[in-house]
Protein backbone atom coordinates (compact mmCIF):
# COMPACT_ATOMS: atom_id res chain seq x y z
CA UNK A 1 0.00 0.00 0.00
CA UNK A 2 1.40 3.40 -0.97
CA UNK A 3 -0.14 6.71 0.08
CA UNK A 4 1.32 10.06 -1.01
CA UNK A 5 0.16 11.94 2.11
CA UNK A 6 -1.90 11.41 5.26
CA UNK A 7 -2.94 14.56 7.15
CA UNK A 8 -4.62 15.06 10.51
CA UNK A 9 -7.74 17.18 10.11
CA UNK A 10 -10.14 17.08 13.03
CA UNK A 11 -11.99 19.51 15.24
CA UNK A 12 -9.30 19.39 17.97
CA UNK A 13 -6.59 20.79 15.71
CA UNK A 14 -6.24 23.88 17.92
CA UNK A 15 -5.48 21.70 20.95
CA UNK A 16 -3.37 18.97 19.36
CA UNK A 17 -2.04 20.66 16.23
CA UNK A 18 -1.72 19.24 12.78
CA UNK A 19 0.39 16.41 11.47
CA UNK A 20 1.28 14.71 8.23
CA UNK A 21 2.96 11.57 6.92
CA UNK A 22 4.43 11.97 3.43
CA UNK A 23 5.15 9.05 1.09
CA UNK A 24 3.72 6.37 3.40
CA UNK A 25 4.40 2.79 2.24
CA UNK A 26 3.32 -0.42 3.94
CA UNK A 27 4.34 -3.86 2.69
CA UNK A 28 3.03 -6.95 4.45
CA UNK A 29 3.81 -10.55 3.59
CA UNK A 30 1.92 -13.28 5.39
CA UNK A 31 2.45 -16.98 5.74
CA UNK A 32 -0.20 -19.32 7.05
CA UNK A 33 -0.36 -23.00 7.83
CA UNK A 34 -2.82 -25.21 9.69
CA UNK A 35 -2.25 -23.67 13.16
CA UNK A 36 0.00 -20.60 12.85
CA UNK A 37 0.35 -17.29 11.00
CA UNK A 38 3.52 -15.31 10.23
CA UNK A 39 3.66 -11.59 9.38
CA UNK A 40 6.69 -9.92 7.80
CA UNK A 41 5.92 -6.19 7.62
CA UNK A 42 7.84 -3.12 6.51
CA UNK A 43 6.65 0.44 7.11
CA UNK A 44 8.42 3.35 5.41
CA UNK A 45 7.54 7.03 5.76
CA UNK A 46 9.64 9.56 3.87
CA UNK A 47 8.72 12.52 6.11
CA UNK A 48 6.82 12.92 9.40
CA UNK A 49 5.53 16.37 10.39
CA UNK A 50 3.96 16.69 13.85
CA UNK A 51 2.85 19.53 16.10
CA UNK A 52 5.57 20.99 18.38
CA UNK A 53 8.33 18.57 17.37
CA UNK A 54 10.96 18.83 14.64
CA UNK A 55 10.17 17.18 11.31
CA UNK A 56 11.99 13.92 10.80
CA UNK A 57 12.67 11.97 7.63
CA UNK A 58 13.13 8.41 6.47
CA UNK A 59 11.27 6.56 9.21
CA UNK A 60 11.48 2.81 8.71
CA UNK A 61 10.04 0.08 10.92
CA UNK A 62 10.18 -3.67 10.40
CA UNK A 63 7.89 -6.10 12.17
CA UNK A 64 8.42 -9.84 12.05
CA UNK A 65 5.79 -11.79 13.94
CA UNK A 66 6.31 -15.53 13.83
CA UNK A 67 4.16 -18.53 14.73
CA UNK A 68 1.11 -16.63 15.98
CA UNK A 69 -1.86 -18.77 16.95
CA UNK A 70 -4.18 -18.77 13.92
CA UNK A 71 -7.41 -18.79 15.98
CA UNK A 72 -6.27 -15.86 18.13
CA UNK A 73 -5.25 -13.84 15.08
CA UNK A 74 -8.67 -14.49 13.52
CA UNK A 75 -10.41 -13.45 16.75
CA UNK A 76 -8.38 -10.22 16.77
CA UNK A 77 -9.33 -9.38 13.16
CA UNK A 78 -12.97 -10.20 13.89
CA UNK A 79 -12.88 -7.72 16.78
CA UNK A 80 -11.28 -5.06 14.55
CA UNK A 81 -13.96 -5.57 11.92
CA UNK A 82 -16.75 -5.35 14.50
CA UNK A 83 -15.35 -2.14 16.00
CA UNK A 84 -14.79 -0.61 12.55
CA UNK A 85 -18.48 -1.16 11.80
CA UNK A 86 -19.39 0.66 15.03
CA UNK A 87 -17.18 3.63 14.05
CA UNK A 88 -18.77 3.82 10.60
CA UNK A 89 -22.26 3.69 12.13
CA UNK A 90 -21.40 6.58 14.50
CA UNK A 91 -20.05 8.66 11.61
CA UNK A 92 -23.32 8.18 9.70
CA UNK A 93 -25.49 9.49 12.56
CA UNK A 94 -26.92 12.98 11.92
Amino acid sequence: MNIASIKRTDRNIQQFGSGEFKDFALVMNTGIDKHTVNFDTQLNIKEVVMHKIPTFQKLQMNFNLKALNKQKVQAFFNLLEKNSAVCVAKEELP
